[in-house]
């Protein structure tokens, strides 16, 4: 693809600096760091403080009128389906960062920005509707100080090495080959439950959960040579999420364990969707699920994720007297 004029993209969220950034020149912060093909028509470029970026077409740029003046909805609609598949891509990479323990919100077009690219680093032109980061550092402590003596803010995480690791987005990839939306979703789950929204974790982790499980029952069902038999196991109001997992277990394909979790999210997922009733260790076990889950069929180990605690239980002595 040839070089773009213009790029849209994200900041992860919450915000989180990726290597050192110099506090005396918050250009830095907005250096490319690292570029990571998603297919073969698109990069993603990575910079300091958690942006990602990637072209924008140069036909899909600006406003277009048709012959009577009005907007053209037909050039509107493939810029809008642009930022979709834009918000799809970027979430590929998010899905493989958080698989690897670095957590962040989804990408969605109302976080979008645009920006260009000068001499290796990002420049907003047009922040996003609902997420606007400092892009001048100012919020950020500037008194710690490195060896020289050079104004220096390092990320609690050891993100660059997460960023180093997810290069060909393998895992983030092969969840696309069980519906394009997983990613998000999954995304969606874990960036919840960081933040203690647990009726969105638990509602995002079973419905990652059971596109697995109705992918794995396909191919199962799929194996079958009885065609009346075939076409019995197709009615999904028969064999239910419930049905096909314990089905699964029987056939030896998910272990005893794995299933027992499963029965025990849906139900919790039923819970609230029937009675409006949720609670942490139910949203703990459908977060442990989808990840019991996700090891099963990444065949990779998965970052565990954990609610922060409070910090309101560890003082010894009341920080305010009322």
């Amino acid at each position: 693809m040839n070089q773009a004029k213009y790029f849209i993209g994200t900041y992860l969220d919450p915000l989180t600096f990726l290597t050192e950034v110099n506090l005396e020149n918050p250009k830095s912060a907005h250096k490319i760091i690292r570029t990571v093909a998603v297919n073969s028509d698109y990069r993603i470029h990575i910079t300091a403080m958690g942006g990602l970026f990637l072209p924008i077409p140069d036909d899909l740029l600006g406003r277009r009128e048709n012959d009577l003046g009005h907007l053209n909805l037909d050039y509107l609609n493939l810029q809008l389906d642009f930022e979709h598949n834009s918000c799809r891509l970027l979430n590929r990479l998010i899905c493989e960062l958080t698989l690897n323990g670095l957590i962040s919100e989804a990408a969605t077009p109302s976080r979008l920005c645009v920006g260009e690219i000068h001499n290796g680093h990002v420049s907003i032109l047009y922040p996003s509707v609902s997420f606007k980061p400092s892009y001048n550092l100012a919020p950020f402590d500037s008194s710690r100080k490195n060896e020289e003596d050079e104004l220096m803010w390092t990320s609690l995480n050891s993100s660059i090495e997460i960023i180093y690791k997810v290069a060909n987005l393998d895992l983030a990839t092969k969840l696309e080959s069980v519906s394009l939306s997983l990613p998000a979703f999954i995304v969606t789950a874990y960036s919840s439950f960081s933040r203690y929204h647990l009726d969105t974790s638990l509602l995002n982790s079973w419905i990652a959960c059971e596109q697995l499980i109705a992918h794995e029952w396909r191919k199962y069902r799929d194996e079958i040579e009885n065609k009346n038999r075939l076409n019995r196991l197709k009615d999904t109001r028969t064999y239910t999420a419930a049905i096909q997992t314990e089905i699964l277990l029987t056939a030896g394909i998910f272990s005893e364990d794995l299933a027992d979790r499963l029965h025990k999210a849906r139900k919790s997922r039923n819970d609230l969707a029937h009675n409006a009733e949720n609670d942490y260790p139910s949203t703990k076990n459908a977060m442990e699920a989808l990840r019991e889950l996700l090891t099963w069929f990444l065949h990779e180990d998965i970052s565990d994720y954990e609610v922060p605690s409070s910090p309101l239980w560890f003082f010894e002595k009341p920080l305010l007297n009322i």
